[in-house]
Formats: structure tokens, C-alpha cells, sequence
């Protein structure tokens, strides 16, 4: 027999989860308004992160290149992701964060590094 795929198995679980009653004792209320708060989304990116990561990226003129920032990113919330905020890329959520200024560097129309600092640094 083919081995089952992941969507197959998480299909199997919910439906076993189904016939259990699907939640534990004290899970009701709660646990249905966390699942509203998830499909919902948060309320906006977490600034202070982005812009502790930044920081932490950034070489001696303030500049830390994005994909330094993405790898930080990364590892401190690893559930992170620019779509949950509206946003299609890291770069594009970056320029929507006040405070923090990006540069593209590279031809015009050919690849680009891209770059972003502080505000004001530099």
C-alpha cells in the first residue's frame, strides 16, 4: 500500500478527535475565542522584534542586510511570517514598519540586495 500523506494522516486525526468530543475539559469558551484570534490574525507585526533583529543584524554603518534579519527572525519566533501581517515578503513588511528605512542595492533591474537599518542611524 502507498504511504499516506501528510494531509491524509491530519485528515485521520481530525476526524478521530471528531468522535472523541474534540476538546478536553475546561477547553470550551477559551479555546474556541483562541481559534477565532488565530484565523483572525494579530493585530499588527511585532515592531519590537523586527526591530531588535535588526539591531542584533546590523554591521558597523547600521546596516543589516534582510536576509541576516530573516535568519534571526527565524529563530526567535519560528512561526513568523510576513503574510500573517498582509505582507507578500519580509522586505515589504520592513518598509511598512515605521522606524526602519531599507535600501536596495545592486543594478537597476538586475538582482538587488536589499538592506535595512534603523531609522536615523547612521
Amino acid at each position: 500500500a502507498p504511504a499516506k500523506t501528510t494531509a491524509e494522516k491530519s485528515e485521520k486525526g481530525e476526524k478521530k478527535g471528531s468522535q472523541r468530543g474534540g476538546r478536553g475539559r475546561g477547553e470550551g469558551k477559551a479555546a474556541d475565542a483562541a481559534e477565532t484570534a488565530t484565523v483572525a490574525g494579530p493585530a499588527g507585526p511585532p515592531t519590537a522584534v523586527l526591530r531588535a533583529a535588526v539591531e542584533s543584524a546590523a554591521d558597523e554603518s547600521g546596516w543589516a542586510h534582510l536576509g541576516r534579519v530573516g535568519s534571526l527572525l527565524g529563530n526567535r519566533l519560528p512561526d513568523f511570517d510576513p503574510r500573517n501581517y498582509g505582507h507578500r515578503n519580509l522586505a515589504s513588511l520592513m518598509e511598512a514598519v515605521a522606524g526602519l528605512e531599507l535600501q536596495r542595492r545592486g543594478l537597476e533591474g538586475g538582482q538587488q540586495t536589499v538592506y535595512v537599518r534603523l531609522a536615523g542611524e547612521g
